[in-house]
């Protein structure tokens, strides 16, 4: 595949971002496997709560998951929770399976992880090219160098490269699904007017339904309560502002539509388990 990786495996236990609110780097790296006793169950094993993003260079191996075995080639990744029921292995037939990987903790994602995870129900091809995969391997060559030299550093690679995991999900939820007209109405009303929209009866009253048929309707065919994605597209809002502008994040809030940089604040930490300002800051860092 023309990739050039370190061989090496490194766990970070940084005492900066041991709060739970933080997302925290655990271990990333390339994994050549050739040893045939490799197994991990996911609901034995002793290192979680973690989530594990693990993606064949070369080689192939097997994942269990749904009672299903899946075979891993070059190309696939899987996502998996630990502890949750799995097991991942190299199988006898194999001689080699050729992995880069990143152990994780989510920190405070709530609801926006656990669709990611439902997104993510068994194994999917990415080419090497992806933003996914470049960020991945920007991570282990930074790690490689011994550039991530502290906990707050650490998480800001976990925090783009989760982001990278929402974007394709989008990306993939426009491509494969067939909205029906209101539904796609109502979602390219809610992207233009996310500003100054009031009410989410509002928003159904402008497709014309009922408040309580087009949240369920919308909510089947996103994959997102209306609420969620209002706030979802806000939240992008937000974040292109922090990265490519030196609003202060009061006027952020108001050119998004929340009343206060309090609640803006508020929402973001709930997402994202940081602060506007404390995102920003690590955007930063990494780019200086």
């Amino acid at each position: 595949m023309g990739i050039f990786l370190p061989q090496q495996i490194r766990v970070y236990p940084f005492r900066e971002t041991m709060d739970p609110a933080f997302c925290q780097l655990y271990s990333v790296g390339r994994d050549l496997v050739t040893d045939h006793q490799y197994h991990w169950d996911g609901m034995t094993r002793a290192d979680g709560p973690l989530f594990l993003f693990q993606y064949t260079l070369a080689g192939w191996g097997h994942i269990l998951i749904h009672d299903k075995i899946h075979r891993v080639e070059p190309g696939d990744a899987f996502l998996v929770e630990i502890p949750s029921p799995h097991r991942y292995f190299l199988p006898e037939t194999s001689p080699l399976w050729d992995v880069s990987f990143i152990l994780f903790h989510p920190g405070h994602l709530a609801e926006p992880w656990l669709q990611l995870l439902r997104h993510w129900d068994s194994i999917k091809n990415i080419p090497d090219s992806s933003a996914i995969i470049r960020h991945l391997h920007s991570i282990i060559h930074a790690a490689d160098k011994n550039r991530i030299t502290d906990g707050y550093l650490a998480s800001s690679y976990v925090y783009q490269f989760i982001m990278e995991l929402f974007r394709d999900q989008d990306t993939e939820q426009a491509e494969s699904y067939d909205w029906p007209l209101k539904v796609r109405q109502a979602a390219d009303y809610l992207e233009a007017h996310y500003s100054s929209l009031q009410s989410l009866a509002d928003l159904a009253e402008h497709v014309g339904l009922s408040k309580f048929y087009f949240n369920r309707l919308f909510t089947r065919h996103t994959g997102y309560s209306p609420l969620t994605y209002l706030t979802k597209v806000r939240l992008e809002q937000a974040i292109d502002r922090l990265r490519n502008t030196d609003l202060n994040v009061e006027d952020i809030a108001l050119q998004i539509g929340y009343s206060s940089s309090s609640y803006l604040i508020r929402v973001f930490r709930q997402w994202f388990g940081c602060s506007p300002h404390e995102f920003r800051s690590r955007e930063r860092a990494i780019l200086y």
